[in-house]
């Protein structure tokens, strides 16, 4: 291997790397055939450790009492590490509890990872369990501290070394790398370090090519994870990222939602060539309402509305808005000539065949007619509060993301300090918005959202 082994073990207060805290640390670096550098500490977590880690660890509060904070050993944790490739046994369980401590201090800690419990699967198949007990047990490895962090550390470059020496180890290593991607797979002016330095947060991410020009744009709730796949296998698309693709860019949006409507309004903006949809306006017709001289509630069709002008609906085309009108006019038994689908004089058509009930001759008012308008109003729109706002996590847990929809159409969005106070109306939130273009893909993204997922909505006065 061209890269350098960090092999690292932690010791926790718990589980979860977003409620438990890091107790001990250490690190060896391993070249394939010695050791060149090696690092451990005990960390006060500044919490107490429950007894039941004391009893697996024999790690105990007077031991940590004095012991640095991870802030304070977070830089010799990056040096040490830097260019290594980031090993340990079932590594999800290290790496994230140092990347989630990395996170508080508003560091992104990335590093390639090899688990070596996939690892020792491929170097000694058929075992019954690779819990790491086990396999010291198995191979009669020599410890005397296990459950603390460098007798767990020696004990995997052990398990590592004989598994090395195996005939077929180098070609397990490259299958195994191989998953997450072969340098040889990236396109000619990417490196692994590319990929590599990307964050593992949710966003929308651009690649790019030779001129900066945005070829592509996508969405993901792990940027890192979702750049990766897009090189492991080949497809249409992916061969012309091979051809085109220079450079990757990104934006942490916090949201899987704003990454949403960030990915659509940037596609919008940009038309990226290897994107298909949502790079141009689809729906010029909009549908909308007014009332005519005697009161009545109509549908109006047009490509151009005024800015304030509340859409109920978009088409393609003014044929398919028409159709959209008389399916409506049919359901609610409403008035064709009202609707401005006939324009004789008299009686409308449905009259005859009692599927209006007048108001084309002034024998149902006005004031009964617009009750089956707004029925027929309220099951086209979007929404059905008049202005509201979605709270979704911002992008570090400091910070609270808002969305806006005001007269039932998406408005904009923006990142609120939880520290600050919000004010509840619609006038103060706007002062915090950045005013979006009405799209109707920008409504159809919202309402599926808050339909398939748990958000908190609040109402606007």
């Amino acid at each position: 291997m061209k890269k350098n082994f960090a092999i690292v073990d932690i010791e926790t207060t718990g589980g979860s790397a977003k409620r438990e805290k890091i107790i001990e640390i250490a690190i060896v670096i391993f070249d394939g055939k010695n050791i060149i550098d090696s690092f451990e500490s005990l960390i006060n977590p500044q919490r107490s450790i429950p007894p039941f880690i004391t009893s697996i660890t024999g790690i105990t509060n007077e031991m940590i009492k004095d012991a640095p904070k991870f802030y304070e050993i977070a830089k010799n944790i990056v040096d040490i590490t830097e260019d290594c490739i980031f090993v340990a046994h079932n590594s999800r369980f290290d790496y994230g509890f140092i990347r989630h401590e990395f996170q508080e201090l508003g560091y992104t800690y990335s590093r390639k990872q090899l688990d070596t419990v996939k690892l020792f699967r491929r170097f000694f198949p058929g075992l019954k369990s690779y819990a790491l007990g086990n396999l010291i047990q198995h191979f009669a490895i020599e410890t005397n501290a296990r459950h603390r962090a460098m007798a767990d550390v020696v004990a995997t470059l052990k398990l590592l070394k004989k598994g090395l020496l195996l005939p077929q180890s180098e070609q397990i290593l490259s299958d195994i790398f191989g998953i997450y991607i072969k340098e040889a797979k990236l396109p000619s002016g990417l490196s692994y370090q590319d990929i590599d330095i990307l964050p593992e947060s949710t966003g929308i991410y651009y690649f790019l090519d030779i001129y900066d020009n945005i070829i592509y744009i996508g969405k993901a709730l792990n940027i890192k994870k979702r750049v990766k796949q897009h090189f492991q296998k080949i497809t249409p698309k992916t061969d012309k990222f091979y051809s085109t693709v220079r450079k990757i860019d990104y934006e942490i949006t916090g949201s899987e939602l704003i990454a949403l409507l960030k990915e659509a309004e940037e596609i919008k903006k940009h038309k990226p060539p290897i994107n298909k949809a949502l790079r141009k306006d689809s729906f010029p017709y909009k549908l909308y309402t007014s009332k005519d001289s005697l009161g009545y509630l109509t549908f109006k069709i047009a490509k151009s509305i005024k800015k304030d002008t509340a859409v109920l609906s978009e088409f393609t085309t003014r044929k398919q808005a028409k159709l959209f009108v008389e399916n409506t006019v049919h359901n609610y038994q409403l008035c064709k000539k009202v609707a401005g689908i006939e324009y004789h004089e008299g009686a409308c058509f449905e009259y005859g065949f009692k599927n209006c009930s007048g108001a084309c001759i002034g024998l149902e008012s006005h004031e009964n007619y617009n009750k089956k308008m707004i029925l027929a109003i309220e099951e086209m729109k979007d929404f059905y509060e008049e202005n509201f706002l979605i709270i979704v996590p911002g992008r570090d847990k400091n910070e609270s993301a808002i969305i806006l929809v005001e007269k039932n159409n998406y408005a904009g969005y923006a990142y609120i300090d939880k520290s600050e106070t919000i004010i509840y109306n619609i006038n103060c939130i706007k002062n915090h918005i950045t005013p979006k273009k009405y799209d109707k893909d920008f409504n159809k993204i919202i309402k599926s959202y808050i339909k398939n997922s748990s958000v908190k909505i609040v109402k606007l006065i």
